[in-house]
C-alpha cells in the first residue's frame, strides 16, 4: 500500500511540474489523464 501511495505522490508532483512546460506537456497531461481515469 505505501508503494502505490508512494507512486501517486510521484504522479501528483510529475503533474505539477508539467504545468510550467508549455504547449507540449499540455498534450503529455491530457493523454496521462484520459489514461489513468481508464484505469478506474
Amino acid at each position: 500500500m505505501q508503494a502505490v501511495s508512494k507512486g501517486l505522490e510521484k504522479v501528483e508532483q510529475e503533474l505539477a511540474a508539467a504545468e510550467n512546460d508549455g504547449v507540449i506537456s499540455s498534450g503529455f497531461r491530457k493523454g496521462f489523464t484520459i489514461f489513468i481515469l481508464g484505469l478506474s
